[in-house]
């Protein structure tokens, strides 16, 4: 889940002693998912609230939702209704997170990708691609985290690899590697399995781990 996505169903927690005299927010309550998208097999994967305070909730089979004050929810853009990516590989389903960076405009993440959602424009483009270069074949990645960092214009993703790695050779190297390590965007060498675009458009993440952070570029 997001960074800025802390208003659903987890409870603010606050250090005491510190900031006592700062005004607080009140926490909201708890959200039905399932009341509010109407359906008993709701499948939230992602939700979000806005800079201008508004919540959205993505469904992985149906779409995103917009919550209001009395948290129904209204549908924005449904799942086959997505927009084509104007440039780049096309969406590989499932949608797995969602953030907000700004009225109408999220960062959404599929399989190997990360695309910008523009709801006002109904666009959506290729923003970013979590897939090491050193990545076999067979395996892939899918994230079901994405952050933004409003103050530093970032993104966060924590990508998993999933799939059956290949046999270990007699002339591969053995010795442990770390299993967590942060992931860096670099726009100036966008090689191999994320080499899809225009290098100055398609920052990528380096490094290998079955789990790690990443900065994956800037919103």
């Amino acid at each position: 889940m997001a960074v800025m996505r802390v208003g659903f169903a987890l409870p603010l927690l606050a250090m005491l002693g510190a900031c006592a005299d700062e005004p607080r927010a009140t926490p909201r309550a708890p959200v039905d998912l399932r009341a509010a998208l109407a359906t008993p097999d709701a499948t939230p994967v992602g939700v979000a609230v806005a800079p201008d305070g508004e919540r959205f909730v993505f469904d992985e089979t149906r779409g995103l939702f917009q919550l209001d004050a009395l948290d129904r929810a209204t549908l924005v853009v449904a799942l086959d209704a997505l927009p084509a990516p104007s440039d780049g590989p096309p969406v590989v389903l499932p949608i797995t997170d969602i953030v907000a960076l700004a009225p109408h405009l999220f960062a959404i993440t599929a399989i190997g990708d990360g695309f910008l959602l523009d709801t006002a424009a109904m666009t959506l483009q290729q923003h970013f691609c979590y897939v090491p270069d050193s990545l076999p074949q067979n395996l892939t990645q899918r994230t079901d985290a994405i952050a933004f960092d409003a103050a530093h214009d970032r993104l966060y993703a924590q990508p998993r690899t999933l799939g059956r790695p290949p046999p270990v050779r007699r002339h591969v190297d053995r010795r442990p590697r770390p299993r967590r390590h942060a992931r860096h965007a670099d726009r100036r060498r966008p090689t191999g399995r994320c080499d899809r675009r225009d290098p100055a458009r398609r920052p990528r993440a380096l490094g290998y781990a079955s789990i790690t952070t990443s900065v994956v570029g800037r919103a």
